[in-house]
């Protein structure tokens, strides 16, 4: 018994049944539309993650330059300085092309804050910078971005928020330091003080010296008298000290200790860029290198100030000042007292090292602590 043909019709049917090819360009019109609506919201979340490291600038701009600015200010001052410093800095650094301080009076929050160097905890019931002990400062920026393509999702907009905490204190390691130590006894026969007086610096021996720019002398006192510090007479006409320092605070040794400098050496360490590899601390004992040093002392110089005993513009370096001396290990070593930053503006005519101590700027490794020293400065600390 044959089978009867089919029609035409229900052939048709068959076809159109097996073709797929419209079910094809379905699913790559739905998946184009996916992956564009993924990209878009991609795009959103990229603005939106540029324009909160913009904001983390804001905060972090905001809060360095309120601390630093408490160095400058003292009393009642400080509960307007540090907020108009703080302010200032967050002005200067833009969200999307807005200053966030002149958005809304919220956009940048500043608060004091106590912080504490070694729980590194903060304790935020102060109300003013005033207030006794404070010695930080908070800063919240806040900042509402706007999406392209998210508010299809019924994201209309992406709430970023930052907050930064930095605190001032005294600096207590430093590395990059020129080969000499100046005396203490300089420095408070440059104030007017006794040479043999050995109580610190106060705030507004400090003011005082970075204000008026006062020059102090690396090698002898002003008067031309030996710098003695306790009786003994440090070796060498420049103070010149070998790094890494000889021993800590407590006596103990260092390992590597001091490497004795010939004198092209000592003048290579003063005319040469930052070595950032050698930190010296407060308390530290430095070996001294006896020695005339006249000539590696003009040659180094001349170097560092391009060729010309004066530096023009002076030049940032960074000194220790020591305040006593003493045998030490069988060598003649010195105790840094503080650790300064110096404007060298070179030498005098008759072969002095002078420079003007600041306490604007801190260079290298420096670590901070809590304290007042003649060289404060402002780090983020959270």
């Amino acid at each position: 018994m044959q089978r009867a043909a089919p029609s035409s019709r229900s052939s048709r049917r068959d076809h159109l049944a097996r073709d797929r090819r419209g079910a094809t360009l379905v699913l790559v019109a739905v998946s184009l539309m996916m992956l564009l609506g993924f990209a878009a919201v991609g795009i959103d979340f990229a603005k939106a993650y540029a324009a909160r490291t913009r904001l983390k600038t804001v905060a972090d701009a905001a809060a360095m330059a309120g601390a630093v600015s408490m160095i400058h200010a003292t009393g009642a001052a400080l509960d307007t300085a540090v907020p108009n410093a703080a302010r200032a800095y967050a002005g200067l650094n833009y969200v999307e092309r807005v200053a966030l301080v002149n958005r809304n009076a919220d956009s940048v929050l500043v608060k004091p804050v106590k912080w504490n160097f070694t729980s590194r905890t903060t304790d935020t019931t102060p109300t003013k910078f005033s207030d006794a002990g404070v010695n930080a400062i908070k800063v919240k920026a806040w900042y509402s971005t706007a999406t392209l393509f998210a508010r299809v999702f019924g994201k209309s907009a992406f709430a970023l928020r930052d907050s930064t905490i930095a605190a001032l204190g005294a600096v207590t390691s430093q590395s990059c330091l020129k080969p000499w130590a100046v005396p203490y006894s300089n420095i408070k026969a440059t104030l007017g003080q006794n040479p043999s007086d050995t109580t610190s610096l106060t705030a507004a021996d400090v003011t005082s010296l970075v204000n008026n720019q006062t020059l102090i002398q690396f090698k002898t006192l002003p008067n031309g008298a030996p710098g003695t510090v306790g009786g003994t007479v440090v070796a060498g006409n420049y103070y010149a000290v070998d790094f890494p320092p000889l021993m800590d605070v407590s006596g103990n040794l260092y390992s590597p200790g001091p490497q004795s400098s010939s004198g092209s050496a000592y003048k290579q360490a003063i005319a040469a860029a930052c070595d950032d590899s050698v930190a010296v601390k407060i308390g530290d004992w430095l070996q001294t290198d006896p020695g005339n040093m006249t000539g590696p002392t003009k040659q180094g110089v001349d170097a560092l100030c391009g060729g010309k005993d004066t530096c023009s513009p002076p030049l940032l370096i960074t000194v220790p000042i020591y305040g006593q001396a003493a045998q030490k290990s069988g060598k003649s070593a010195v105790q840094v007292r503080y650790l300064g930053e110096f404007y060298l503006t070179g030498l005098t005519n008759g072969g002095e090292v002078v420079g003007y101590l600041t306490a604007l700027r801190a260079t290298g490794n420096g670590s901070f602590s809590p304290g007042v020293g003649p060289i404060m400065k402002g780090g983020m600390v959270q």
